[in-house]
């Protein structure tokens, strides 16, 4: 990408907010991968999906932000890692303020039957929010510009002919549609994302009260995607 020259602050500032697409590969149980490729530090999302499926100048700073590492997020980790990708992981992120290549990092202890990280992003004044495979979610003290959240399952999940202890263990180390809703309601995000739901969950009416609030734009994740913020 060309960068062109700028006359002042406000004008440079005006054309990197043009530049920011989130980039989503896909997003469930069969691999979480998404990127925002920026015009200096790309930031990825997990590692579930080969890298080949993101659009991105991999001779700029790249830092990957791994939640966990069940093989739905971290299977592809070691290509990202031949790439020279920074990697986060969670025993690092949790508890800890992290500051590189102009990114200031925030990471919080999720909640799930591994060692999940939740990840507050300053992003070159854009503060954004990653949030899957966790029962609950943090306080947020800033507005955010991007809201990442899992929304894995509905009450159809009750439903299934599955295992009463695969059930249970859904229900507790996972977020609901409805969990993710409220918590949207409540801090009202500029862009909000329904990470990780599983193919039997029906989200649109979920998506019909979200972008029925006062504030926001909200989306379910698609293979493919690209959302600008």
């Amino acid at each position: 990408m060309k960068i062109p020259k700028f006359n002042s602050y406000e004008e440079a500032y005006q054309w990197i907010e043009n530049q920011l697409y989130l980039q989503i590969a896909g997003s469930g149980s069969r691999g979480n991968l998404a990127a925002i490729a920026g015009v200096g530090t790309n930031i990825i999302f997990d590692a579930g999906l080969s890298p080949d499926l993101l659009k991105i100048d991999w001779s700029r700073p790249t830092v990957l932000l791994l939640s966990h590492f069940h093989n739905d997020h971290a299977k592809h980790l070691d290509d990202f890692k031949k790439l020279g990708c920074e990697i986060i992981e969670p025993q690092k992120a949790i508890g800890n303020i992290l500051e590189l290549y102009g990114l200031k990092i925030t990471g919080v202890q999720g909640v799930h039957d591994v060692e999940v990280a939740i990840y507050l992003i300053n992003y070159f004044g854009k503060y954004i929010l990653y949030a899957t495979d966790t029962a609950k979610l943090p306080h947020v003290p800033y507005w955010l510009d991007l809201a990442i959240i899992e929304a894995n399952w509905t009450d159809s999940l009750f439903e299934r002919n599955l295992p009463p202890s695969v059930i249970d263990r859904i229900a507790n180390t996972h977020l609901s549609a409805d969990a993710t809703l409220e918590w949207f309601k409540k801090y009202l995000p500029k862009i909000g994302v329904l990470w990780h739901s599983s193919s039997e969950a029906d989200l649109k009416p979920v998506l019909e009260k979200l972008n029925n609030l006062p504030v926001g734009k909200y989306f379910a994740a698609e293979t493919n995607k690209t959302i600008k913020f």
